[in-house]
């Protein structure tokens, strides 16, 4: 069974959700507990089928039955709001008790306590009383004892209890399927940190193992182990059965991670997380899993395969991409009716199949994001001197931003330009997170700043946090208004709410996207500075001059 799961995760990844229905379908009917909890999740989203509540609430209820923590949770959420199944806020009370006695300490825990809290308000007293009855029944009868969470973290000063240790994760994980998935962590720059901090580097050592511990205990589950080798390396062991979700994992706690230690070190020292998600086959490895030197030497020979496929990947897109799909967006300086800048897009002339997945996200986009810099720098130079000529407004991701490694490749293209070329450049974050402290911004933007004119970023409608971005040389901020939904009051004040505020920190607004004519002019009289769109005028591939219009 387990071999024929991944045969349905496989498939899964790969978007291809009638296979995977048709696999755990068969296998849920058998009972395979994990094929049930996924089930439910393609009816739960509808996933290469209409979403159907009632489908997707009988299979969490089958998978809860027979002890899925998460199954359990999404049961009771459930029986809240009435998804598929009766309301019945009693029944929600104790499938939520049942996840809560599963449940480690960590995010899946406060999210099951939010939904208690919120049960409690609703259930009239009478609700409450019943369920305290039966939960008192449950717990009497022994079926409602919390399950103590297996070790999370591995000892290496202990060899036996290591080995004991994976070998009941590999067992627990056997159900799952033939391929377990392997995360690695690296911190850069703490070098730096223990350099200029000298005496005081033991006290906050400590403070940085306490928060690589707090942030990982916080997003594993009970399925999942971790090895912290020191204070730079951590291998994690994910007890997930898809790849996208223990990528997500890993993703998540390097951000966090690398969040928190920047607000913590001094602000002029930069620090990376890395994170390599790998397969790791435990059929294959046998025994070497079971020995600390073993499993490091796994870990790293899958992430570097992983690495080495991704390359390879990402050259082959980037060869394959002509030059002559690189497009500009002219975008109007409404009040001067002034074509001023231009947006630049890579158009890939060969673009990747749907549903296909990199081998290792990040990379192929800093690929792709350093090969539209190189192209864009190539146009401003033939463009010649500043005279009459506009801006360039090159986007760039900013995870491949955030990347020191990328980073510098980026800041080679552009200090390869004359300085009257650099001064016409903005580099454009479309896709920051929340988040991101003051001082981690900083240090990713300030590198470049005084080499280009500035950066541009996205923000949503409602942005107010203006203060994280003080000293960071964001002159735009960039709002897509295809997002706005249309050109209603309610949009409209959006905009002109976000217009007033960006003026007083000497910023300007940007709104891109405008596809419709009647949702140009709204914008247009909520008075951004900047409007970009079909609606004004098309893309092309042409850059350089500036030119008014009527």
């Amino acid at each position: 069974m387990a071999a024929d799961y991944q045969i349905g995760a496989r498939a899964f990844e790969a978007r291809d959700y009638a296979t995977a229905t048709a696999v755990w379908k068969e296998l849920a009917d058998a009972g395979h507990m994990v094929a049930q909890k996924s089930l439910a999740v393609i009816y739960a989203k509808g996933l290469g089928t209409p979403v159907d509540d009632t489908k997707a609430a009988y299979w969490y209820g089958k998978a809860a039955a027979q002890g899925h923590a998460v199954a359990q949770l999404r049961l009771a959420i459930a029986y809240t709001f009435g998804a598929g199944v009766p309301r019945d806020l009693v029944r929600a009370y104790v499938w939520l008790a049942h996840a809560n006695a599963r449940f480690p300490p960590g995010k899946a825990r406060t999210k099951s306590n939010e939904l208690g809290d919120l049960l409690v308000k609703l259930m009239s007293a009478a609700e409450r009383e019943t369920a305290l009855q039966q939960l008192g029944r449950l717990a009497a009868a022994g079926k409602l004892t919390p399950i103590s969470s297996p070790p999370r973290r591995l000892d290496m000063a202990d060899p036996a209890g290591f080995r004991d240790t994976v070998n009941k994760f590999v067992a627990r994980t056997k159900l799952l399927g033939d391929t377990l998935f392997a995360g690695s962590l690296q911190v850069l720059g703490l070098g730096q940190v223990k350099a200029q901090v000298g005496d005081d580097w033991p006290r906050m050592k400590a403070d940085i193992l306490s928060i690589v511990d707090d942030v990982i205990e916080n997003n594993l589950t009970d399925l999942d182990l971790y090895l912290r080798l020191d204070e730079e390396r951590v291998i994690l062991l994910f007890g997930s059965s898809l790849k996208h979700e223990a990528e997500a994992q890993a993703r998540t706690i390097s951000k966090e991670i690398e969040n928190l230690l920047s607000a913590l070190v001094p602000k002029e020292i930069e620090i990376n997380v890395s994170a390599i998600t790998a397969p790791i086959d435990p059929v294959a490895h046998g025994a070497k899993l079971f020995d600390l030197s073993g499993l490091i030497a796994i870990v790293d020979e899958a992430a570097a395969k992983v690495e080495t496929q991704a390359k390879a990947e990402a050259a082959e897109i980037v060869a394959k991409t002509d030059a002559d799909t690189l497009q500009f967006w002219p975008v109007t300086q409404l009040r001067k009716k002034l074509v001023s800048l231009y947006l630049a897009e890579l158009v890939p002339s060969t673009p990747r199949a749907p549903g296909t997945k990199e081998a290792q996200p990040g990379l192929l986009d800093a690929e792709l994001d350093r090969y539209l810099l190189e192209l864009v720098t190539v146009r401003l130079q033939e463009a010649g001197g500043m005279g009459d000529k506009a801006i360039a407004v090159v986007p760039l991701h900013y995870e491949t931003l955030a990347s020191k490694t990328f980073r510098q490749r980026y800041l080679e293209a552009v200090t390869r330009l004359p300085r009257s070329a650099r001064r016409r450049l903005v580099l454009y974050l479309a896709d920051m997170p929340d988040g991101v402290p003051q001082n981690r911004l900083y240090q990713i933007l300030s590198p470049a700043a005084k080499s280009i004119l500035g950066y541009a970023i996205r923000v949503p409608g409602r942005f107010k946090d203006f203060d994280r971005l003080q000293g960071s040389k964001i002159p735009l901020l960039v709002v897509d208004a295809e997002s706005l939904g249309g050109s209603g009051g309610a949009e409209m004040r959006l905009i002109e709410a976000l217009v007033k505020a960006g003026y007083p920190s000497w910023r300007r607004v940007m709104f891109l996207g405008a596809d419709d004519p009647d949702i140009a002019v709204a914008v247009r009289r909520a008075g951004p500075a900047y409007l970009a769109g079909p609606a004004l005028a098309p893309a092309s591939d042409r850059f350089g001059l500036a030119y008014r219009i009527n």
